[in-house]
């Protein structure tokens, strides 16, 4: 044996590591000992190498009896990444040994967590580096091993002279097995951070899987921090799994591991490792290409449930802010693979389940925690509940919120919708925001899940040309009528109606002001013109990608008018007026989403009204611009009951809306009379890029 291979260990840190587990009987010493080969490597990352170890005693004999060990040794600095060794040195020496003994604590006793038993130090290259010591999982397989002994993955090829893996695998192609994996991976991370500890380094090389364990065991917890401090800036090398702020020079905390595991996640979907740069990424970006990835290589798991995309999605977001927290993965994970519309009575089961768990909960804090802070802050959520409850007296709930709950909420009601309910919704542009309702999130994968388990979802967005601009406006109407799809042609018709109606209105202020408004503000003009525009064109784009990605084709039916309860299948509709004020009528005799549940026995209880409050803020007045209100946000949202209102005249104005103004005859509503209706939705899609494009053209 080369004697240059071999590192000693000196452990001198005050171990408290409980003294009952016979196995690590050495810990009750002041000194231990621990002896590796650096020939023993089992990986390595960017801050250190992890080796096969032995406990021993001072003269280098190993212990008898002593399990096999694993030591994490950590790497002295490397100038050529610019690294000061003096500023890593105070990290490793001092806040190591300190994050050391807290981390020990938290993990210790839980059985999904590899445990750090010992921390010793060892001299190199005039340096005093810290070694952390962990049991060897000998029953375990990290991922990668484990998905091959399962036979759910080719063996693992290493590339030549280099620690990645050849990407000869396409990933799991069965929707239950990825969430079942998924799941069990979840677990642990979020248990991990309910003792307020973050991992820092997840992966597949840190994720065993041992025999017999209904959860995943994570290893090398040498990165890790306590939930509370947050992570200093740490130098780390670019990986698949590392999350985009950790490569920033702030303090982390738990969403990290949150972005690692949604990287795990498309990993297990496609079989790919890929470091995307973050500033490449506009909002909703990352979920496209997490779509293409997985078409490409398991389009089984997007059949079984689209739900896959949102899960993955919101996990690797690029801002920290849009990621959800592990209890709510946890939940996806859980409904994944289930229907989630529950009958009457698992509705009522669900809340009285709720009420006697809290109950329990709330005898436990008040008999458990004497601080009357936390007691305090207890008591101001429940009163929250308490406040919603007290709009059910007026068979109404308001829900309140983070943007990404709200959005949960409402696709919380569409799961509730099968065969014979119904949704329909008129909406206006400030909804069209991919941070309020969002065009291609969350929101659309359950609309396409309703629509595929036999719901009607039909949508009608207004649109007036003094929101888009007469240029935009003429161009659109010019491609329309250029159209060889008789819906279009019609579309374009109404189109040029509203273009004369917004000219008439234009003349007429003109007649009783002597200065045109917009004129004053021209440059403002144009710049909301050209917000309106992009998001119309999102919109356009978001239903063809409905039509032809998630082929609806099957659900349409060949139908002359639009009824708000026999209708089946999917309809989308544009209704062209001139003026804002026309889109202020619309909206005021058709206010609201309607929502029908066939399944209801009682006819009083079968619809459902959703508003909902999607609001812009008004930019400061000290700033160019003013007067201009920012991207709306989705801020809040009311369910009523309809025996709270009297839905006849509402519902009578929506339905009259539907079949007169808006049921194209003016446009693309009747897509349902249309033989190839992913044709229209593309066709319509290369009108409006095309206008998009003369417009600006015409503007530059």
């Amino acid at each position: 044996m080369n004697s240059d291979s071999i590192r000693f260990i000196t452990a001198t840190v005050k171990s408290d590591f409980p003294e009952h587990i016979e196995q690590y009987k050495w810990l009750k010493e002041k000194v231990r000992y621990y002896l590796y080969n650096r020939n023993d490597e089992l990986g390595k990352g960017a801050n250190g190498a992890t080796y096969k170890a032995l406990a021993c005693d001072k003269d280098r004999n190993p212990l008898k009896d002593a399990p096999a060990l694993v030591v994490k040794a950590f790497l002295p600095p490397d100038n050529s990444r610019g690294e000061n060794p003096l500023d890593r040195y105070d990290r490793l020496s001092g806040q190591t040994i300190h994050e050391f003994e807290k981390i020990r604590k938290r993990i210790g006793g839980f059985p999904f967590a590899n445990p750090l038993i010992d921390i010793g130090f060892r001299q190199q290259d005039n340096m005093r580096l810290p070694d952390t010591i962990q049991p060897l999982l000998s029953d375990g397989k990290d991922l990668h091993q484990w998905l091959h002994s399962q036979n759910l993955r080719p063996a693992i090829v290493k590339v030549p002279g280099s620690r990645a893996i050849e990407h000869n695998w396409h990933g799991l192609t069965d929707l239950s097995l990825w969430a079942d994996v998924s799941l069990r991976i979840a677990k642990t991370v979020h248990d991990i951070h309910l003792r307020r500890l973050v991992h820092a380094d997840i992966h597949p090389g840190n994720i065993f899987f041992r025999t017999n364990c209904d959860q995943a065991t994570l290893i090398d917890f040498g990165e890790s921090f306590i939930a509370s401090w947050g992570l200093p800036y740490r130098e780390r090398r670019p990986n698949p799994y590392l999350a985009p702020e950790r490569r920033e020079r702030f303090s982390h905390d738990e969403r990290i591991d949150v972005y690692s595991i949604g990287k795990v996640m498309l990993y297990l979907a496609t079989g790919k490792e890929t470091v995307t740069p973050p500033e490449t990424h506009y909002p909703g970006q990352h979920r496209d290409e997490i779509e293409k990835e997985i078409r490409e290589n398991s389009a089984n798991l997007l059949k079984g449930d689209p739900r896959i995309l949102d899960i993955i999605g919101r996990c690797t977001a690029r801002d920290p802010v849009d990621r959800p927290k592990m209890g709510d993965v946890l939940r996806d994970l859980k409904v994944l693979t289930k229907d989630s519309r529950p009958t009457v009575s698992k509705r009522k089961s669900t809340l009285k389940s709720v009420h006697d768990e809290l109950s329990v909960k709330v005898r436990h804090v008040i008999a458990t925690t004497p601080s009357p802070i936390l007691q305090g802050l207890v008591a101001r959520q429940l009163a929250s509940v308490l406040e919603t409850l007290e709009g059910t007296d007026r068979e109404m709930v308001e829900l309140v919120g983070t943007r990404d709950q709200l959005v949960r909420h409402m696709t919380s009601l569409f799961d509730q919708l099968g065969k014979g309910d119904s949704w329909t919704a008129v909406t206006t542009p400030k909804l069209w925001q991919r941070r309020a309702l969002g065009l291609n999130g969350s929101y659309t994968t359950a609309n396409i899940r309703a629509i595929l388990r036999g719901a009607a979802v039909r949508r009608t967005f207004i649109v007036s040309v003094a929101e888009l601009g007469v240029i935009f406006s003429s161009r659109l109407m010019d491609h329309l009528n250029s159209s060889e799809v008789p819906q279009l042609i019609d579309l374009g018709g109404y189109l040029e109606l509203a273009i004369s109606a917004y000219e008439n209105s234009q003349n007429e202020k003109k007649n009783h002001n002597s200065t045109d408004a917009s004129e004053i503000s021209q440059n403002l003009r144009l710049q909301s013109e050209l917000s309106h525009i992009n998001r119309f064109a999102a919109v356009v784009k978001s239903l063809d990608y409905q039509m032809t990605q998630w082929e609806l084709r099957s659900f349409i039916r060949d139908e002359d008018s639009i009824d708000m309860v026999k209708s089946e299948g999917p309809f989308f509709g544009f209704c062209p007026v001139g003026t804002a004020d026309e889109v202020a009528e619309i909206r005021e005799k058709a206010p609201q989403s309607w929502m029908y549940r066939d399944s209801e026995k009682n006819p009083k209880l079968r619809w459902t009204l959703i508003k909902t409050d999607a609001s812009g803020r008004m930019k400061d007045r000290r700033y160019p611009g003013y007067g201009e209100f920012e991207p709306s946000h989705l801020l809040g949202v009311r369910v009523y009951h309809s025996v709270f209102e009297d839905p006849t005249l509402s519902y009578a104005n929506t339905q009259a809306l539907f079949n007169g103004r808006l049921a194209l005859t003016s446009g693309l509503m009747r897509l349902a009379r249309v033989a190839n209706v992913t044709s229209v939705t593309a066709e319509f899609k290369r009108a409006v890029q095309a206008a998009v494009h003369d417009t600006r053209s015409r503007y530059n």
